[in-house]
């Protein structure tokens, strides 16, 4: 039986203050392991930050591995940066035997509200400087830096040009609805231009042999020719001489001179070739699939001419020039490289198979 004014509730109360009070330290344990938990996560996202960072800037610097842990340790210590100066830092390249490669580990301390200790956080990282994808293959290449000198002249009409072209120095199109997928020239302007498709001509430094020429030797006592070649008979070749001299590389000191037949396998050395038809590709043992070798200076140290021309490789002059007065449905599918080259040819599909000396920057990339 309850007394006149006595509380009904005040015994709950009580208990839920007790309880209360026992369970105050649980509470306050667990709010500060939440606090400690996203201390920790940010901590540690701070590292994997400065471990990011840190790869990728040391990447770019390989492969000299001194500069490569400078960057690292200034991308994860400098205050302007990732501000983490109390951090050790860990740079290992070659990673994985790859010297185009480097691992960077981050390790960094957090505090811990409760119990008042520091704990290590690290984060690792592994980036890598990688070559991209090659440019548009090169079909043309003139040397010549003289902007007072036609690098490269199209006069005729209608050729088509699966690749890029790539002058020194002048580049001028007399002719008409000429087109390349790419244009790189030494000298501005790049002229006579409105009646082609030369999308985005760009200027370029001057550049070296995209396909370097092979040095020269001396075979049968006197006359120039490259590694693993002979000395013609005739500086006419035909279908005789073809019957009983197999398919390699052939060469003479004097000239070559073709009519329209086929040869194909062949690799011919001299100072000037002239070929006046056929269907023509480079010896097997030759690396870089070489027709024509010219070593003369003169300005048509090549000269090709006629209807329905078929060529497998390249056509170099590296001391003269080029003239390719191919027409009608000719095919062309490898390069031409020379001091100069001329087109007065037309209708003809040239297809590039040279590397293109456009310089590209290694693409600098987080791989782990």
């Amino acid at each position: 039986m309850r007394g006149p004014g006595r509380d009904p509730h005040a015994g709950q109360r009580g208990q839920v203050l007790v309880v209360f009070v026992i369970f105050l330290p649980l509470v306050f344990v667990l709010l500060s392991f939440v606090v400690d938990l996203g201390s920790a996560w940010v901590k540690k996202r701070e590292a994997q930050n400065a471990a990011d960072a840190g790869a990728l800037a040391a990447a770019a610097k390989l492969p000299d591995t001194s500069a490569a842990t400078g960057a690292a340790n200034d991308y994860v210590k400098n205050p302007q940066k990732n501000h983490l100066p109390d951090a050790t830092v860990d740079v290992v390249t070659p990673y994985n035997g790859n010297a185009k490669h480097v691992k960077v580990t981050v390790t960094s301390d957090a505090g811990l509200f409760f119990p008042s200790k520091v704990v290590s956080v690290k984060a690792r990282a592994v980036a890598g400087a990688t070559q991209p994808p090659p440019k548009m293959n090169l079909f043309a290449f003139a040397m010549n830096t003289d902007c007072g000198v036609t690098g490269i002249k199209i006069d005729g009409a209608q050729n088509v040009f699966d690749g890029a072209i790539w002058s020194n120095g002048a580049f001028s199109v007399p002719g008409s609805l000429n087109g390349a997928d790419e244009l790189t020239t030494g000298c501005p302007p790049a002229n006579n231009l409105s009646n082609d498709s030369f999308p985005n001509p760009v200027r370029g430094t001057p550049a070296d042999w995209p396909v370097p020429p092979p040095p020269l030797v001396t075979v049968g006592g006197d006359t120039p020719c490259i590694a693993g070649g002979s000395k013609a008979s005739t500086n006419s070749p035909n279908a005789a001489w073809r019957a009983t001299n197999p398919p390699g590389i052939y060469c003479r000191k004097d000239s070559f001179t073709f009519r329209s037949d086929v040869f194909n396998g062949y690799t011919w050395v001299a100072p000037t070739i002239t070929n006046g038809g056929g269907i023509f590709s480079a010896a097997s043992a030759q690396p870089d699939k070489i027709i024509y070798y010219a070593t003369g200076t003169q300005a048509n140290a090549i000269s090709v001419s006629g209807s329905n021309l078929q060529f497998t490789g390249g056509l170099i002059a590296p001391n003269g020039g080029i003239v390719f007065n191919g027409t009608g449905t000719s095919a062309v599918e490898g390069y031409m490289e020379a001091l100069q080259i001329s087109i007065p040819g037309s209708r003809t599909k040239f297809t590039g198979t040279a590397p293109n000396p456009t310089p590209q920057d290694p693409i600098i990339a987080l791989l782990e």
